[in-house]
């Protein structure tokens, strides 16, 4: 009696209709993860940035102790970002020029006016400067207890990356900011 024996030879199509559907969704996750890496460095940068200035408009705080910082998140630089660069100024005049400085690197009044003598450098190789977020702003709280001054910095921005706003639910982007503090004791 012949006995058929087959053997399989090579691989079915079944199989490679498998593997290729596995390392398709393989590749789907890593995009993804590329993604959301993409997005949350972004964030990062942004984040960055405004611990950065927060601390910039901070020291400028402890330079000029005498003044009061106070400002709004949309309050306007008063003066030109280089008006106690070519003088003696006092402390209020000084406390104009940081705040106005701060405002331009926020971002937010890259088209005013006074942000436009805003550079950088010397020399004659001058450099504008625009903000350094998007759409972003700033606000300095002070309170005074005792003999302690204490302010708070504030510091929002424009976060296009931000789409979970529930106050926003067609996600126009109007309400897609982010926000940094700080609070200290001077």
């Amino acid at each position: 009696m012949n006995e058929i024996s087959f053997k399989q030879q090579g691989v079915g199509i079944m199989e490679i209709l498998i593997s290729i559907l596995v390392l398709s969704i393989g590749l789907l996750g890593l995009a993804g993860m590329q993604a959301v890496g993409l997005k949350n460095n972004n964030q990062s940068f942004d984040r960055s940035y405004a611990v950065f200035l927060a601390n910039n408009i901070l020291d400028r705080i402890r330079a000029n102790p005498n003044a009061d910082y106070t400002t709004n998140l949309n309050t306007a630089p008063s003066v030109a970002a280089n008006s106690c660069e070519t003088g003696a100024c006092n402390a209020s005049q000084l406390r104009d020029y940081d705040l106005a400085q701060w405002k331009c690197l926020l971002g937010r009044f890259n088209s005013n006016g006074n942000c436009a003598t805003l550079t950088i450098g010397g020399d004659g190789q001058e450099a504008q400067v625009e903000g350094l977020l998007s759409d972003g702003t700033g606000s300095i709280a002070r309170t005074v207890a005792g003999g302690t001054v204490r302010y708070t910095i504030t510091i929002e921005w424009a976060d296009p990356t931000n789409v979970t706003d529930p106050n926003d639910p067609a996600n126009t982007g109007v309400n897609n900011r982010s926000s940094y503090s700080m609070v200290t004791d001077i």
